[in-house]
C-alpha cells in the first residue's frame, strides 16, 4: 500500500503578517478552539521528505482521518491535555486501525459524502460517478475550508483533487443560495469542455424548475473555451434570459471576466473562484495572466469592492507540482489556508532504465522499497546505480524483457526498450503511454510498434477487434474522406499516436479509444501530460537531448495509475540514445545520470511572471503595464494609494527583495501608458495647470488627482490582448478606418482581395509586434517557395505590397537568405497565414490537403491538419478581440465585419454556411457537421438547421457523397499492409448514412434548444413586466 501520510497543523492566513511567522509542520495536537472560531480542521498533511523534513512523530492514515474530522470542542481540549508532546506517535494493530486509546480521544470523521451536509440529490449524482466515500485527506481539506476560507492545497496527480474542489464549490453555492455564482478556471480548452459536463451533472439538481410544469430551469454550467460562446457571466442574475450559475473558463477569459465584473460593480455576485493547476502562475507567458486575475480579486477585496457580501469570493486553488516553499508563499498571497498531502490512492513505482536495459527502482521514503508485500520485492537486487544516486535507487534483478521485440524491426536502443515495456504491458491486458520528445518520433515509433505487435501479440478478442475496426472507420469519417493512413493502420493493431498535427476530431477519437481499452499503447508528446485526463497503467518517458523539468516529469509520471482503473502505476524513464561507440560511453553515462536526476529532482520555487528576471528599473514591464491599464479602465485604480494596494495584491510582492523593483515597474508602467495615450490625469473641479499627479501628493480642494483611461486605453483594455499587441492592432485598425479596407485592386478592377486584408489584421503576430495571442506557423518561411506563391497569385502579391510585405523584400531574402528588418519579415508571415486561412474558409480542399499544400512554404517544419486548426482558433480569437476593440473605439462598421470574420473562422466556412455550422457545437452528434459537409448541403439547397432537420436521411446522404477526398500519410514509412482504398470505400459506404443520421439528430437538438431559449427569454420578459 502507499506510504502513510503524516500530518501537521494547518494555519489560517487571515491577518497573517510576515511569511517568516508561518509555523513549520508539526504532529502536535491542535490548540483548544475558542468561542467563535470557525469549525474547521486544524490539520494539514505534508509531502514527501524530498520536499521538506519529516516531523518527529508520525501517525497512520487512519489516525490522520480521525484527526482531520470535525471534532467537538471538549475533544479538542482533551486531546490538547492528553497529548502535550509534538513527537508522540501512534501505533496500528494488524487490522490497520488506530489504537483504542486514540480512538477514544478522537471522534473519527465520517468519510461518507452524505455526511458532508450536501443536498441529497447532489450526493446521488456523485454516487452515479462511483464516488460515495472520500479519502481521509479529502475530508480534512474540505473541513479546513468549509467555513468559506480561501484554500490552497496540493496533492499528487491522480490523488483526488477534483472532488475537494467540487464539494467546496457546492458548499459555497449553498451558502449564497440563488444569489451566488462562480468561476471554475482551467488552463486548457479540452479540460474546460470536460469539466463543464461533469459539473452540470452534479449541480443541476440544486436548481430546480421554478414552478411545477413551467418547463424552465436555469442554465447551471456553461463552458467558455472559444470566442463565439459569448462572455462568461455576461448578464446579472435576474435579467431576462438564461444566465449561467457557474462559468467554466480558460485563464484568459477568467481574467477578462474579473475586469468586466469589477467595471460593472458586480464582483459581489461571485461566491467562489476555483483555480486548477495553480503552478502555472510561474509559467512564462500565461503565468502573468493568471497572477493578474487573482491579483485583481485580492485588490478588490482590499478596497472593499464586494459590498454587502462581507468579503470576496472563496478562492480554492490546487496543484500537484508546487514546492512547499512556494506553497507557503501562495497561501500567504491569497490569504488562504494551506493543505498538503503526499497520499496517492494508487501506488506509483518510479524506474530508470539505463542503456544496457538494467532497471532501477526508486526507493520509497525512509529507504524502504515500494511494494505491497515481500513477494513484490523478490526481484530487487542489492546494488544501486553508481555515483550519487546509489542510495536512492535499487537495481531490479529482472531487466527489460527485450526478447518480446528483439526479432522485430524496432530500432535498437531506447525505442526497442520502450517497445518491450509496452509489449509487456499489453500482454498483461493493461495500457501504456509512451511520451516522445518530438512529433516525428511519435509517428515513427507507433508504426514500428504496430508492425511488431502484428506478429508478437496474441489476436485480440472479437469485441476488441470489432471496436478497432469501428475506430478505423470513424477516423476516415472524421477526416472527411482523407484519413491518415498510418494512424488508421496502427489503430487496427491497438496502437496510436497523438500530437498537435492531428485534427481535433482525430485526437478526440484516439483519446476515447484509449480510455475504453480499444487501444493499449499510445505514443504522444509532452502536451498530453497536462492537457488531457488520460491515465494508464504504465508510463514510459523517452528523454530527449534536453531532458524534462521536474514539473513536466511529475505531470507525465502522474498519468500512471488511477483509482478504479488500476491497482498500481509504473513509470520508466529511458535516457536519450547517444550512439553505441566506445567514445560515446561518457555521453551515455551522462544521459543516464540526467535521467536519475530527473526522477529525484526537487520542484523549483515559483517566480512571479509579473516581475521576470532581467528587467531593469528603467525598462517598461509589459505585464505590469497591462495589469495597471486593466485596473484603471475598470475604475478600481485611481490614486497612488490604489497603486500601492495593487502591488501588495500581487504574488511578486511576497518576495521582499522584489518590492523596490515592483514599485519602480509601476511608475515606469504609468509613464509608458501616458506616453501611449492610454491613460490621462484628471483633476475634478480644479484647475489642471498646477500639475502634479495621483502619486505626487499634490491636492486641490482636498482631493488627489485621479488616473483615468482615454478612449484608446479603453479600446485596448476591451480587446483583452497583451498591451504591445493591442497597441499594434489599434494602430492597424485606425489605419483601416482612416484609409479604408482593401477589397479590390485599385489598378486592376477585376482583381479582388476578398477577406485577405481582414485576415491579415487578425493573423497571429510575431516578435516584431511584441507577441500576442497564438503562434504563427509561418514564422519561418522558405523564401523561394513563398516568393513563388506571391508571383503566381497576383492578388496576394499586390495586397502584400500595400501592407508592407513586398515582393521586392521576398526576392532579396531569396538571394541573400536573410534580412535585417524584423517588421517586414513579420508582415510576410502574417500574409502567409492570412492566405492559408482564406483557403480554409473558402473550402478549397480539406484541412489535411491544405496542410500538405502549404508545408513547402514553411522552413524546417511540417504542417498538419491540427496546425491549421490551431491557427484558425488563434485567428478567430484575435478577430473577436479586434471586434471588441473596434466597438469600444466607436468603429461599429469595422466591428461588424470582424464579428462576421470571427464566426467564419470559428466554423471554418464562409458566412453563408454559418447557420449550418452552428450545429457543429452540439456535444453529442455535432461533430458530424463539418465545413465540407455543410458546403455540400448548401449546394444541395439545404441551407439551415431547420431545413436539415426536416429533410430525409436519403436526401442528406446524397448531398454528403460530394464531400470526399483521398488518403494522407504513409508513404515509404507507412504500415501499408492493407489497401487504403478498401478502408476509404468502406467508410464512404457505411458512414455516409450514419453521417446523415447524426446530422439530422444534431439539427433537431439545435432547433429544440433555439426554441427553448426564445420561449425562456420571452417568459422572463413577461415576469419582469409583472
Amino acid at each position: 500500500m502507499a506510504s502513510a501520510p503524516f500530518v501537521g497543523r494547518a494555519r489560517d492566513r487571515s491577518g497573517q503578517g510576515s511569511l517568516d511567522e508561518l509555523p513549520r509542520q508539526s504532529c502536535a495536537p491542535p490548540p483548544p478552539r475558542r468561542p467563535g472560531d470557525p469549525a474547521c480542521s486544524p490539520f494539514l498533511q505534508v509531502d514527501t521528505p524530498m520536499e521538506t523534513s519529516r516531523p518527529a512523530g508520525r501517525t497512520s492514515e487512519e489516525s490522520a482521518a480521525a484527526s482531520t474530522g470535525p471534532l467537538r470542542p471538549i475533544n479538542l481540549l482533551t486531546s490538547r491535555c492528553d497529548h502535550p508532546s509534538a513527537s508522540t506517535s501512534f501505533k496500528r494493530d494488524d487490522t490497520g486501525l488506530v489504537s483504542s486509546a486514540l480512538a477514544m480521544r478522537h471522534r473519527p470523521a465520517s468519510l461518507r459524502l452524505e455526511d458532508l451536509g450536501l443536498p441529497p440529490s447532489v450526493v446521488e449524482r456523485f454516487g452515479e460517478r462511483g464516488v460515495k466515500t472520500m479519502y481521509a485527506w479529502q475530508r480534512g481539506a474540505i473541513d479546513s475550508a468549509s467555513d468559506g476560507s480561501n484554500l490552497v492545497f496540493c496533492a499528487p496527480t491522480s490523488g483526488g483533487k477534483s472532488l475537494v474542489a467540487e464539494v467546496l464549490l457546492v458548499k459555497a453555492l449553498m451558502r449564497r443560495g440563488r444569489q451566488g455564482r462562480a468561476l471554475f478556471v482551467l488552463p486548457f480548452h479540452s479540460l474546460v469542455n470536460e469539466k463543464s459536463k461533469d459539473l452540470e451533472k452534479i449541480l443541476a439538481p440544486m436548481y430546480r424548475k421554478r414552478t411545477p410544469g413551467d418547463g424552465r430551469s436555469p442554465v447551471v454550467v456553461r463552458a467558455f473555451a472559444g470566442e463565439t460562446e459569448g462572455a462568461p457571466l455576461a448578464r446579472p442574475l435576474g435579467c431576462p434570459g438564461q444566465n449561467e450559475i457557474v462559468a467554466v473558463t480558460t485563464i484568459e477569459k477568467a481574467s477578462v471576466t474579473i475586469s468586466r465584473l469589477a467595471e460593472e460593480g458586480r464582483l459581489g455576485e461571485l461566491c467562489a473562484v476555483v483555480v486548477d493547476e495553480l503552478h502555472l502562475v510561474g509559467e512564462e507567458g500565461r503565468g502573468g495572466v493568471l497572477e493578474s486575475m487573482l491579483a485583481k480579486l485580492r485588490f478588490a477585496d482590499r478596497r472593499g469592492a464586494f459590498g454587502e457580501t462581507g468579503g470576496g469570493p472563496q478562492i480554492v486553488a490546487m496543484s500537484a507540482t508546487v514546492s512547499h516553499e512556494s506553497l507557503e508563499r501562495l497561501a500567504g498571497w491569497l490569504d488562504a489556508r494551506l493543505f498538503i498531502t503526499n497520499y496517492r490512492p494508487v501506488e506509483l513505482k518510479e524506474h530508470v532504465v539505463n542503456h544496457r536495459g538494467e532497471v532501477f527502482l526508486k526507493r520509497a521514503a525512509r529507504g524502504k522499497i515500494r511494494g505491497k508485500d515481500d513477494k513484490e520485492n523478490d526481484g530487487l537486487g542489492k546494488r544501486g546505480p553508481p555515483g550519487p544516486f546509489e542510495g536512492l535507487f535499487e537495481k531490479k534483478e529482472r531487466d527489460v524483457p527485450l526478447h518480446l521485440v528483439r526479432a522485430t524491426e524496432i530500432k535498437s536502443g531506447a525505442d526497442q526498450t520502450a517497445g518491450a515495456l509496452a509489449a509487456e504491458t499489453a500482454v498483461r491486458g493493461h495500457s501504456c503511454l509512451i511520451f516522445c520528445p518530438s512529433r516525428k518520433r511519435t509517428r515513427t515509433l507507433a508504426v514500428q510498434l504496430a508492425r511488431a505487435f502484428e506478429t508478437t501479440m496474441p489476436s485480440p478478442r472479437r469485441e476488441v477487434a470489432s471496436a478497432r475496426d469501428g475506430l478505423a472507420r470513424a477516423l476516415a469519417y472524421a477526416a472527411e474522406g482523407a484519413p491518415d493512413r498510418d494512424l488508421v493502420e496502427c489503430c487496427r493493431r491497438g496502437v496510436a499516436y497523438h500530437h498537435a498535427h492531428l485534427s481535433k476530431r482525430e485526437k478526440d477519437l484516439v483519446e476515447d479509444a484509449f480510455r475504453r481499452g480499444t487501444l493499449h499503447t499510445l505514443t504522444c508528446t509532452t502536451t498530453l501530460a497536462a492537457g488531457v485526463n488520460l491515465p494508464a497503467r504504465r508510463v514510459v518517458i523517452l528523454e530527449g537531448n534536453y531532458g524534462n523539468s521536474a514539473s513536466t516529469y511529475r505531470q507525465m509520471a502522474g498519468r500512471a495509475g488511477r483509482a478504479g482503473q488500476s491497482d498500481e502505476g509504473e513509470s520508466f524513464v529511458i535516457p536519450a540514445d547517444l550512439g553505441n561507440g566506445a567514445g560515446d560511453k561518457v555521453a551515455r553515462d551522462a544521459a543516464a545520470a540526467a535521467a536519475f536526476a530527473t526522477v529525484v529532482s526537487r520542484l523549483p520555487a515559483l517566480r512571479s511572471q509579473l516581475l521576470p528576471p532581467g528587467d531593469g528599473d528603467d525598462e517598461v514591464n509589459e505585464a505590469i503595464a497591462g495589469l495597471v491599464l486593466q485596473c484603471i479602465a475598470a475604475g478600481t485604480l485611481r490614486t497612488g494609494k490604489d497603486g500601492f494596494d495593487l502591488l501588495m495584491s500581487t504574488f511578486a510582492w511576497s518576495v521582499p527583495s522584489h518590492r523596490p523593483r515592483l514599485t519602480a515597474a509601476l511608475k515606469a508602467a504609468l509613464e509608458h501608458l501616458r506616453d501611449l495615450g492610454h491613460v490621462e490625469t484628471r483633476w475634478v473641479g480644479v484647475d489642471k495647470k498646477h500639475g502634479g499627479g495621483p502619486g505626487s501628493g499634490t491636492t486641490r480642494s482636498g482631493r488627489d488627482a485621479e488616473w483615468a483611461p482615454t478612449l484608446a486605453g479603453r479600446a485596448s483594455h476591451r480587446s483583452a490582448l497583451p498591451l504591445s499587441h493591442a497597441v499594434a492592432l489599434h494602430r492597424d485598425l485606425q489605419s483601416v478606418v482612416r484609409e479604408g479596407l482593401l477589397l479590390h485592386s485599385p489598378t486592376v478592377p477585376e482583381r479582388t482581395f476578398g477577406r485577405l486584408h481582414l485576415l491579415f489584421l487578425c493573423a497571429p503576430r510575431g516578435d516584431a509586434a511584441g507577441g500576442g495571442r497564438g503562434r504563427n506557423p509561418f514564422e519561418r518561411l522558405r523564401w523561394d517557395e513563398w516568393y513563388g506563391v506571391l508571383d503566381r497569385n497576383q492578388a496576394i502579391g499586390e495586397l502584400g505590397d500595400r501592407l508592407g510585405a513586398t515582393r521586392a523584400f521576398a526576392m532579396r531574402m531569396v538571394r541573400a537568405g536573410r534580412g535585417h528588418r524584423g517588421a517586414e519579415k513579420e508582415a510576410h508571415s502574417r500574409l502567409a497565414a492570412a492566405a492559408a486561412l482564406g483557403d480554409v474558409i473558402e473550402g478549397r480542399a480539406c484541412a489535411a490537403d491544405l496542410a500538405q499544400a502549404w508545408t513547402p512554404v514553411v522552413d524546417g517544419a511540417e504542417m498538419g491538419a491540427g496546425t491549421l486548426q490551431q491557427l484558425q482558433v488563434d485567428a478567430c480569437a484575435n478577430a473577436a478581440m479586434a471586434a471588441n476593440m473596434s466597438r469600444e473605439a466607436g468603429w461599429n462598421s469595422l466591428a461588424t465585419l470582424l464579428d462576421g470574420l470571427s464566426k467564419e473562422l470559428d466554423g471554418g466556412a464562409v458566412r453563408e454556411l454559418a447557420g449550418l455550422m452552428e450545429v457543429a457545437r452540439d456535444g453529442v452528434h455535432g461533430f458530424a457537421m463539418t465545413a465540407a459537409r455543410a458546403r455540400a448541403l448548401y449546394k444541395a439547397g439545404i441551407r439551415s438547421p431547420e431545413e436539415a432537420a426536416s429533410a430525409g436521411e436519403d436526401d442528406l446522404a446524397a448531398a454528403l457523397l460530394r464531400a470526399g477526398g483521398g488518403a494522407r500519410g504513409g508513404g515509404a514509412s507507412g504500415v501499408g499492409s492493407m489497401a487504403l482504398s478498401d478502408v476509404f470505400n468502406d467508410a464512404k459506404r457505411a458512414m455516409t448514412r450514419r453521417a446523415a443520421r447524426d446530422i439530422v439528430v444534431a439539427c433537431v437538438a439545435h432547433e429544440r434548444r433555439r426554441l427553448e431559449a426564445i420561449v425562456s427569454e420571452n417568459w422572463d420578459g413577461k415576469d419582469g413586466d409583472d
